[in-house]
């Protein structure tokens, strides 16, 4: 992957399903966002798994402002690629609904420093 390799779906699946778990363990919030960044091209060939390891990242309870529009911003494109290809399946529906946490830790950050919500 680092070296431009390209990956299957399946090898894609099973790099982020791992990722996902790592994501969930990891000891220093603010070092998920290169690691989402890293896996990003993963979730072009598995975009489930993707959404999962997003998932598993805005669950961390010290979620910093730059990560949240980072996993906001993805979940957004996701979910315009997914509709514009016509892929109205229950991942669509599960983008939405993680849009909504993600909208929320962004309004209250903003809120905070006195600006706008999103």
């Amino acid at each position: 992957m680092a070296a431009g390799a390209e990956v299957d779906e399946e090898t894609a699946d099973l790099l982020l399903d791992a990722a996902s778990s790592a994501v969930q363990r990891v000891a220093r919030p603010e070092a998920v966002l290169p690691v989402l960044t890293a896996l990003r091209p993963l979730g072009e060939k598995a975009p489930h798994r993707y959404v999962v390891a997003l998932a598993a990242a805005s669950d961390l309870t010290r979620l910093d402002p730059v990560t949240a529009q980072y996993i906001y911003d993805a979940l957004q494109q996701l979910k315009s690629r997914l509709l514009e290809a016509g892929r109205r399946w229950p991942l669509v529906e599960a983008v939405r609904r993680l849009l909504k946490p993600a909208e929320k830790t962004l309004d209250t950050h903003l809120g905070s420093l006195g600006g706008g919500g999103c």
